[in-house]
């Protein structure tokens, strides 16, 4: 297991190539206004594995700019999948 710290609102990839396979985000997208919200999610995925995990507090939901690549693992989680 390796952890790796990643600007969510950098377009830049992280840093050493390093692709995650799992991103936890505990009451971050709350924060943020909607524009700022899809800006962050739109570069963790782009630093996400094909078939990786995006988990989201209970508070927060995928914005529709990205939702057509992440599937929720289910209908009442807030775990989706990358493809």
């Amino acid at each position: 297991m390796r952890f790796s710290l990643h600007d969510i609102l950098s377009s830049r990839p992280p840093p050493g190539g390093v692709v995650f396979d799992l991103v936890c985000f505990r009451n971050v997208l709350i924060y943020l206004g909607h524009e700022v919200q899809d800006l962050a999610l739109r570069s963790v995925r782009r630093a996400m594995r094909h078939e990786g995990y995006l988990c989201l507090g209970e508070a927060e939901w995928v914005a529709p700019a990205i939702a057509t690549t992440l599937s929720p693992l289910a209908h009442d989680t807030r775990i989706f999948r990358a493809y």
